[in-house]
């Protein structure tokens, strides 16, 4: 029997199943499948249960025809996980960037700060410009370690994306 023929004879025994083309296109698939992998299209029919066999068996799961993975479903599926991952990288590199805002904000208030603190006489002022030192300090820390972990998940975000290219070209 032909692929053709199957398919013809399949839909033909399944008249008006809800499910019919998901069914029709499973076999169709997988007929298609076995036969780029070298298989003969007789013999991969031949190993295929009857028509009447699939149609008794739809009372019992409706929906073990459902669509497998094939080579395109993969493919595209690497391609959004790699475009995902680009996306992600950009927005890393972003935040990356506001670290090194924090950093340099904090460094420039920090040296100003520490300019204004020495030519003050002032208790309460030297008191204010304390406090303003404190918190550059904690404002360049704060940029230092965001810029330097935006990097780190850049850094694993680029391997993984040269991991799925190296998996995709089948190193």
């Amino acid at each position: 029997m032909t692929k053709v023929a199957f398919l013809q004879a399949l839909k033909q025994a399944l008249g008006n199943e809800p499910e019919a083309h998901e069914i029709i296109n499973y076999y169709d698939e997988l007929i298609d499948e076995a036969t780029l992998n070298g298989e003969l299209e007789s013999d991969v029919i031949a190993r295929l249960d009857s028509v009447e066999q699939i149609v008794r068996s739809l009372g019992k799961n409706p929906h073990a025809y459902k669509r497998k993975n094939t080579v395109v479903d993969k493919a595209a599926d690497v391609t959004l996980t790699i475009i995902g991952k680009i996306v992600l990288t950009f927005l890393c590199g972003i935040a990356a960037l506001i670290g090194l805002s924090f950093t340099s904000s904090g460094g420039i208030s920090m040296f100003s700060t520490i300019y204004r603190l020495v030519t003050a006489t002032d208790t309460m002022v030297i008191l204010y410009y304390v406090s303003q030192l404190v918190f550059s300090i904690g404002l360049t820390l704060v940029g230092v370690g965001l810029f330097i972990k935006m990097l780190h998940y850049v850094k694993e975000i680029l391997k993984e994306i040269q991991a799925l290219f190296d998996k995709k070209k089948g190193v």
